[in-house]
């Protein structure tokens, strides 16, 4: 299926909408493969959701990431040695203006531009097409051209999603109601009564922020979710529980039975809130959801964090609870609520054929639509685990099939995948990075080749999936790739032996036996063989 790059082909004028981690990586890959970028980014300056300096970023300054720094980036761009296992959105804002003067890209963005209009003018007879688009500078000039192709990499968190609770109009608590988009750090909070809406990732990160200087914190949640920690035992959650050995499960199982296993992952190592103080989650982790964060169980057992359940309404400064019980003398309150989709700039004919709900697009691998040839999308999938790490698999997925290094998939196929992930709600926006960024690795041909790096074999499976094994294999492999996947492995360490160990030969032979394919057995076969010798040279 390997397609060659040919240098008499004309190349395309692609336009990307955002400079964020998926835009400026689709931009790096474009370019590469000989495409005309235009980027074209609203705020004036690159980063995205990362820079909270932006009017239309959702982070604020004392934020940090949830996955770790070796995750949280490129494969061909490193952080400065002092960065912290956790970086900061101020360390990645940075982070990600550095790749784009080290990749050139700078050259290739236009600041302070809004797209505000987006058509298809060509028929869909197959998977290619012509966009037109206009766009305005903040000086008002506005100006209209025609692309070959688009990628739409503006993010999913600019509108807020706000609730309507009853009786929020008569809230009188001095600091008012916010949205957990306007929440600009804790200061404000100090000595307060506060109640922060929401369980998920900022529900739970803002909950604990505000907790270590508020005189009462209020977590009231729809439902209460399973959470775990972003570092334990001394690692960083996705070298335990997001590896390439894991993805490769997740394919010989049912849906069911990797969340029954998710769920175990998490109680094992975590507990559940009620044996910290807070509200039992539903047996259902589907039902109930998981989210991650390092202090809040914690601040619930010290009571720093209360629990409650849904807001049943607000009667000035007092705030009802669905349980029957309440609040008093709350000072603030801050919505964590979410955020819709929005694409304002496409035209009707594009919304009618691609009928995006609230919190998903109807997407192929959450990229293609099948009547909607040559505009990708990046970025709008709901990730576990690093968003870095996948973007850049989507990015170099997006930039071979729009630069035809790999054919184009038919509308068959792509509406067969979409048809199938609209079968699947659980899958709706929500993704587990290491089975999708491996997927984009084997459509794009770039997935680590574990039978030509035997030696690498512990490190490839069980060890953490980070961006430089995807460097080993296919157009763009790196000749340092396979150094580097040893290195990056013994951080923490987690790996400073090539050799299984029994419970991972074990848990290979039993993936061997689950998978039942001739093909993958005999790749066991030569990676057992490898061991041997490592054994021999061991000692």
């Amino acid at each position: 299926m390997m397609g060659r790059h040919s240098e008499r082909k004309k190349s395309k004028r692609v336009a990307v909408i955002g400079a964020g981690p998926s835009g400026i990586a689709c931009a790096r890959y474009l370019i590469k493969h000989g495409a005309s970028v235009t980027v074209f980014e609203r705020h004036s300056s690159v980063g995205g959701q990362w820079d909270h300096t932006s009017p239309y970023s959702a982070v604020w300054p004392s934020m940090h990431s949830n996955s770790c720094s070796l995750t949280t980036r490129f494969s061909d761009c490193t952080y400065s040695s002092d960065i912290p296992i956790f970086a900061s959105c101020s360390d990645i804002a940075d982070y990600l203006r550095r790749y784009v003067i080290q990749f050139k890209i700078a050259e290739n963005v236009l600041l302070n531009t809004e797209v505000t209009h987006l058509d298809n003018v060509t028929d869909q007879t197959d998977m290619t097409g012509r966009w037109l688009l206009t766009w305005r500078h903040k000086n008002g000039h506005e100006f209209t051209g025609l692309f070959d192709a688009v990628v739409l990499a503006t993010g999913r968190c600019s509108v807020p999603i706000l609730p309507e609770v009853s009786g929020a109009a008569s809230f009188s608590g001095s600091l008012g109601v916010i949205h957990s988009k306007n929440y600009s750090g804790a200061d404000v909070y100090a000595g307060k009564r506060v109640v922060v809406v929401g369980g998920s990732t900022s529900g739970c990160e803002i909950a604990s922020d505000i907790a270590k200087v508020a005189s009462a914190t209020i977590s009231s949640v729809r439902r209460s979710r399973y959470v775990f920690q972003k570092i334990m035992g001394g690692k960083p959650a996705e070298y335990i529980n997001l590896t390439r050995y894991g993805a490769l499960r997740s394919e010989v199982i049912a849906p069911e039975q990797g969340l029954a296993e998710f769920k175990e992952f998490i109680v094992s190592r975590c507990g559940t809130p009620d044996q910290y103080g807070g509200i039992r989650p539903s047996e259902n982790i589907a039902e109930a959801g998981a989210t991650m964060n390092q202090e809040y169980l914690l601040f619930i057992a010290e009571d720093r964090i209360v629990q409650k359940p849904s807001i049943s309404h607000i009667a000035g400064q007092n705030v009802y609870f669905s349980d029957g019980s309440r609040v008093e003398g709350i000072d603030g309150i801050v919505l964590c609520t979410g955020f819709a989709l929005s694409l304002p700039f496409l035209s009707e004919q594009v919304r009618e054929v691609l009928k995006a709900e609230a919190h998903h697009i109807p997407l192929a691998w959450y990229t293609i639509h099948p009547e909607l040839g040559g505009l990708y999308f990046a970025g709008f999938g709901l990730p576990i685990g690093s968003m870095c790490l996948v973007a850049e698999q989507q990015a170099r997925f997006i930039a071979y099939q729009c630069c035809e290094v790999l054919p184009h998939y038919s509308k068959a196929e792509v509406s067969q995948t979409v048809s199938e992930y609209m079968s699947a709600p659980m899958l709706h926006g929500n993704f587990y990075v290491h089975q999708l960024a491996i997927q984009y690795a084997r459509m794009g041909g770039f997935e680590a080749n574990i039978e030509a790096y035997p030696e690498l074999a512990r490190y490839l499976l069980f060890g953490p999936l980070t961006p430089a094994s995807f460097r080993l294999s296919g157009v763009d492999a790196l000749p340092d790739a396979p150094k580097r996947v040893v290195q990056e492995a013994g951080t923490f360490n987690q790996m400073i032996t090539p050799v299984f160990t029994q419970q991972e030969v074990g848990l290979l032979q039993e993936l061997e036996a689950m998978k039942k394919s001739a093909e993958f057995s005999a790749c066991v076969r030569r990676i057992m063989k490898a061991q041997k010798v490592l054994k021999g040279g061991s000692r």
